[in-house]
């Protein structure tokens, strides 16, 4: 089974609704039906635009919604240690940042390259 593979057929949530957190949500939302993946966001901020067409929390970190997440990406400003987010890594949930996320992407649909050393 190739990594990417992991996020198929799974509820996500992206926690963090800036820049990178938005650019997780367009992505994941390119590959939606394909993967047949639930997306969710949620942001600690009050006065931040919501995504009108996914589950969206604003304000708070949601513990139901994580408690339903298979995999949370995490924003660059959102700490490991915040206490929801601590949780859901000790009840198993697979926490990844925006950058691994591409990089599964990226590793399973570049072209081969060789290396001539």
């Amino acid at each position: 089974m190739n990594v990417l593979s992991r996020l198929f057929n799974k509820h996500i949530t992206v926690v963090g609704l800036g820049v990178t957190g938005r650019s997780c949500v367009r992505f994941l939302k390119q590959h939606q039906k394909a993967w047949n993946i639930n997306i969710a966001a949620m942001d600690t901020r009050l006065n931040i635009q919501a995504e009108s067409d996914i589950e969206c929390v604003l304000r708070e970190l949601d513990k139901t919604l994580l408690a339903k997440t298979d995999v949370i990406v995490l924003s660059p400003g959102i700490a490991l240690k915040t206490p929801e987010i601590a949780t859901a890594i000790e009840h198993g949930k697979w926490v990844i940042g925006d950058i691994e996320l591409f990089a599964m992407y990226v590793n399973e649909h570049a072209p081969q390259r060789r290396h001539n050393l």
